[in-house]
């Protein structure tokens, strides 16, 4: 029996003679294939978690929506409507269609915040800071809106203001709490304006 064990321990440890060791090029490409697209598929999928997104992107994005918005509204030559939930922190735009004699909401877009980086308060034109419940800024055919500020941040302090201008649709960025300054008096004078 012992000459039978060593037998069978030789035929363990004994390699082919063509046997190499390592991944050959072809397969060390392959599995740096596989590990971008589940790298890229992992990153995609920790970016859209809204925590994890700043308040400067968040400002951003609404930026381009508000962009959005009136270009829809330009392009459709329809009124498009962008509605601020803020007991849920979440804004969506959509037009208003007439199908049948029935008006219908065709949705647009939709965008949720977390509460770290979320809806504070919008003013619209000289209403004042509203911060509870839903305010709808509507989008004429021609694409002006009302003049619209929209506080992100944690409460109690907005971090970023989005500013859009009534007129020429240009948004702005600006840091920390910015109020409208709609209300000014008019006797000042006319070159402050």
């Amino acid at each position: 029996m012992r000459g039978y064990t060593g037998h069978i321990k030789g035929a363990i440890h004994s390699q082919p003679s063509n046997a190499r060791k390592g991944l050959t090029l072809v397969e060390m490409a392959i599995v740096l294939l596989v590990i971008g697209v589940v790298l890229a598929v992992l990153t995609s999928m920790v970016s859209s978690i809204p925590n994890l997104r700043s308040t400067e992107s968040e400002a951003e994005a609404l930026q381009g929506n508000f962009l959005r918005a009136r270009n829809t509204a330009l392009f459709t030559n329809s009124t498009f409507y962008m509605e601020f939930n803020l007991d849920e922190n979440r804004y969506r735009g959509y037009l208003i269609e007439r199908i049948d004699g029935k008006a219908e909401e065709k949705e647009k877009f939709e965008h949720g915040l977390a509460t770290s980086n979320g809806l504070l308060g919008v003013s619209v034109g000289l209403s004042g800071k509203v911060q509870t419940g839903k305010v709808t800024v509507t989008f004429l055919p021609d694409g002006t809106a009302e003049q619209v500020a929209v506080y992100l941040g944690e409460p109690p302090l907005a971090s970023q203001t989005v500013v859009l201008n009534r007129y020429g649709g240009h948004t702005t960025v600006i840091s920390g709490e910015q109020p409208l300054a709609l209300d000014r008096e008019w006797s000042q004078d006319l070159e402050q304006f």
